[in-house]
């Protein structure tokens, strides 16, 4: 019956009780839209990537789905991948280019690694990205700039991630470096950055929503930030003085930070346990 489908745009096999996908979809090149979400694969083989007009493809609620197949960037035309953020938190690692994937539109997180068609780079060409990008291990960006996040005027919010481990001094002076080179488009409206080790921040902070956590040697923000309503700060022990923010409707502080120059706010305190 499959085979008298080949012509076919749209396939939904969503919810069948299927364990490895079958061997007719890799000559279904017309296909626009796939969705195998909630299907219990293990893995995708790689002869789906010779989808080269798939548009869409879902993979929500695939719980045994670890990693992805290693030609995904030969996938030219895809514009929406849907996986769930329990997939992205397993994730360690990406298929080499995909940078490729030039009209993608939804790129949850993106590991930076040092091998060739791992690094920051591959994000140059990826301008149609929307909503969130996480981008981890930032230590490992050699030239960060070159992930041209000012270009990308349809993010909402930017997760800045560098490693839980210390840096030696090397990493250190690259990532204040890499920061500063890290500005996204003025449209952006939340920020978030973890595990960073500088010391203080680039000029060019200036969002609606700020997220700072884990970044030990933050000595102090912008000392201005006018369009700031929300700020949430966690475990920066050396935190002592707050910006003038107008705008601000909602200050989290959690983990007792030392504070020396407070300046006017809500300020909602957390334990521990707090997000």
């Amino acid at each position: 019956m499959f085979h008298s489908l080949r012509y076919i745009r749209v396939l939904d096999l969503s919810s069948s009780l299927l364990y490895e996908l079958p061997s007719f979809i890799k000559v279904l090149k017309p296909l626009r839209y796939l969705d195998l979400s909630r299907i219990d694969i293990k893995e995708l083989p790689n002869s789906i990537c010779n989808l080269c007009n798939l548009q869409t493809l879902k993979l929500l609620g695939c719980l045994w789905l670890f990693e992805l197949p290693k030609d995904l960037g030969n996938m030219v035309n895809l514009h929406y991948f849907e996986l769930d953020e329990i997939f992205w938190f397993k994730c360690r690692t990406l298929p080499l280019r995909m940078g490729n994937l030039t009209c993608l539109q939804n790129l949850h997180t993106f590991p930076v690694n040092f091998t060739s068609g791992h690094g920051i780079e591959e994000l140059k060409d990826m301008a149609n990205l929307t909503g969130t990008l996480h981008i981890l291990n930032l230590k490992n960006a050699m030239n960060a700039a070159e992930a041209k996040l000012n270009k990308k005027e349809s993010h909402q919010k930017l997760v800045l991630e560098w490693s839980e481990k210390d840096f030696n001094q090397e990493y250190e002076v690259r990532a204040k470096r890499g920061l500063k080179d890290l500005q996204p488009h003025s449209n952006l409206k939340e920020l978030a950055l973890d595990h960073f080790k500088g010391s203080n921040f680039p000029s060019w902070m200036t969002d609606d929503r700020l997220h700072i956590s884990n970044y030990p040697k933050l000595r102090e923000v912008p000392k201005l930030m006018p369009n700031l309503r929300v700020l949430k700060i966690k475990k920066c022990d050396s935190l002592k003085a707050l910006p003038m923010a107008a705008s601000l409707m909602f200050l989290i502080l959690i983990d007792s930070l030392v504070l020396e120059d407070w300046q006017e706010g809500i300020c909602i305190t957390e334990d521990d346990q707090g997000n």
